[in-house]
């Protein structure tokens, strides 16, 4: 019954014609912070009637029970009652920062020769970032173990280490230096996740539509 009504009040919601209402978005922090936040000034201004929710830590959100009606993912979900677009991939490398690369050089052919890496707690070790350096370069050296992307960079610009690290953000920072490029590294792939039954709404395709434009305009395809 709870299922019925819920379906009942997004297809409801679908009617609406224009974009105005809330959206809620469910996706990583990383992506929040260094993607989509600092585009919402343009995003207000072309939409004022739209307010956004951003719910970052999507494996606390549920789409299929509508917690959230957007999702930015890097897993692509199994769940057929679900919208689900391939808009993007988001690359990753090994970087470290100037000071430390000059404190701790190394050949070219052998660019983690003398140093060392800011890794991956073992409860994390699902992630691409973690399985990539555990299976490529399984007794590497860790000067510290973190939860977060955020703390890696931190750790990274502090020069304590190399780390596994999404280009679109490290490539922006001045302080940061590859080591080894994404070709030899990898890439992820990343889902735009919505409601079947919300495509006709037209703040949530809004949302949608723009997603996908910053996505492009910041070459994660």
């Amino acid at each position: 019954m709870e299922d019925k009504v819920l379906f009942l009040e997004s297809n409801i919601s679908g009617l609406d014609l224009r974009p105005a209402g809330t959206v809620r978005l469910a996706t990583a922090v990383t992506l929040a912070s260094h993607l989509i936040i600092p585009a919402l000034p343009r995003f207000a201004a072309r939409f004022p009637e739209i307010t956004l929710q951003i719910i970052t830590g999507v494996n606390t959100v549920s789409i299929s029970r509508h917690n959230a009606d957007l999702a930015l993912r890097l897993v692509r979900p199994e769940q057929y009652s679900l919208k689900i677009r391939k808009v993007g991939r988001m690359a990753s490398a090994v970087y470290g920062s100037e000071a430390y690369l000059c404190q701790h050089p190394a050949p070219d052919t052998h660019p983690l020769d003398g140093r060392s890496f800011i890794t991956w707690d073992s409860s994390y070790s699902h992630l691409p970032s973690s399985k990539w350096l555990n299976e490529t370069y399984p007794n590497i050296l860790s000067t510290l173990v973190t939860t977060s992307v955020v703390s890696q960079i931190a750790a990274v610009k502090a020069n304590l280490g190399l780390a596994v690290l999404p280009c679109y953000i490290a490539s922006q920072d001045s302080e940061m230096f590859e080591v080894i490029p994404t070709e030899n590294v990898f890439s992820e792939d990343i889902w735009l996740v919505s409601h079947a039954d919300l495509t006709a709404s037209a703040h949530v395709r809004a949302v949608a539509d723009f997603l996908v434009e910053i996505i492009t305009e910041a070459q994660l395809t």
